[in-house]
């Protein structure tokens, strides 16, 4: 079963996906907010099961000298390194069989570039394992179409309507 997570942006998808989590189980990732003195600098990428995190998403200004850029889009620069960890994620996710798998965040990236956990969720959709994704509001009829997702649970949330 795909659920699919939807809600603007800044209105809890990450804060349900964990939430989901705890009470669910399984493994999977979450993009984490990162702040400097409340100045937004982008997202870690964190594993759901550990609770270890990595540099994922900068804005461009905020890039660091030793940082492991793969692809910019719009004002984001994106890294390598953290598409490497979580291919590894879901790789060991596979091989254990675990579910739910969760995906945070499917965005721009993967649905007009084609790029980004593009492949990783194409591989993700054939196991047909119980799996959570998170996506924005605007963006949900171009993946179901471009997955073929056949009858997937939506959810659509706002800010107050994360799991307690």
């Amino acid at each position: 079963m795909v659920n699919i997570i939807t809600g603007n942006v800044n209105q809890g998808k990450t804060r349900y996906m964990r939430s989901l989590y705890e009470k669910r189980g399984g493994d999977g990732f979450i993009c984490v907010k990162v702040f400097d003195k409340n100045n937004f600098q982008g997202y870690d990428l964190v594993r759901l099961r550990t609770g270890e995190g990595t540099p994922f998403v900068r804005k461009n200004d905020a890039i660091s000298g030793d940082w492991d850029e793969m692809c910019r889009f719009g004002i984001f620069s994106f890294s390598g390194q953290a598409f490497t960890i979580a291919d590894r994620i879901i790789a060991e996710i596979i091989k254990d069989g675990t579910e739910p798998i969760f995906i945070d965040e499917v965005g721009p990236l993967e649905i007009v570039e084609q790029k980004g956990f593009y492949e990783l969720l194409k591989r993700v959709l054939k196991l047909k394992r119980e799996v959570y994704i998170s996506i924005r509001n605007e963006l949900i009829d171009e993946l179901i179409k471009d997955f073929k997702i056949n009858e997937p649970r939506i959810t659509r949330i706002g800010i107050k309507n994360y799991i307690k």
